[in-house]
């Protein structure tokens, strides 16, 4: 694994190796992509100075009027807190990198994109306003959120290739 420090963020890049031992995907791919949110981040002051950055990451991407729009995760603690405390948010980025949406959460994690809907694991509000749900429908560019809930049973399960089920 390899640290790099970027601004006071540091980033643990881990070198993926398939069963032939070649490189599957390049450490500096995932470096720049994290750099890249990292700096559209920052120029657009979603980012607070006063606080620690501890975690970034694109959690998937929303498909809205066949554009993309980045679902990244943010976590922030304040700087000097005796116990950890902090900000967690959902940011969605326009395809220009601009921040349309930051929703604070505290407990829940957004988990992955349909289409342009957000699976989250946990209830979520939006703004503070009921109703609360785990499943985040945006619509026009991003700036509108509707809020519904779906059993975690019925969840569909996101694309990652061969799956099997578990032993029992």
């Amino acid at each position: 694994m390899t640290r790099t420090h970027i601004g006071g963020l540091a980033i643990g890049v881990l070198l993926c190796v398939t069963a032939v031992g070649a490189a599957s995907e390049a450490p500096e791919a995932q470096l720049n992509e994290r750099e890249v949110l990292y700096a559209a981040l920052l120029k657009s002051q979603v980012l607070d100075k006063h606080r620690q950055l501890v975690h970034l990451s694109h959690v998937c991407n929303l498909v809205l009027g066949g554009r993309r729009y980045l679902v990244v995760d943010v976590m922030e603690l304040v700087k000097g807190a005796v116990t950890p405390r902090g900000v967690n948010r959902i940011v969605v980025l326009d395809p220009a990198l601009a921040p349309v949406q930051s929703l604070e959460y505290t407990t829940q994690r957004p988990l992955f994109c349909e289409g342009n809907r957000l699976f989250v694991f946990g209830d979520i509000t939006v703004g503070g306003v009921l109703p609360e749900g785990n499943v985040l429908t945006f619509s026009n560019d991003g700036k509108r959120v509707e809020v519904s809930t779906r059993d975690p049973n019925d969840l569909p399960v996101a694309a990652t290739g061969t799956r099997t089920n578990a032993p029992q």
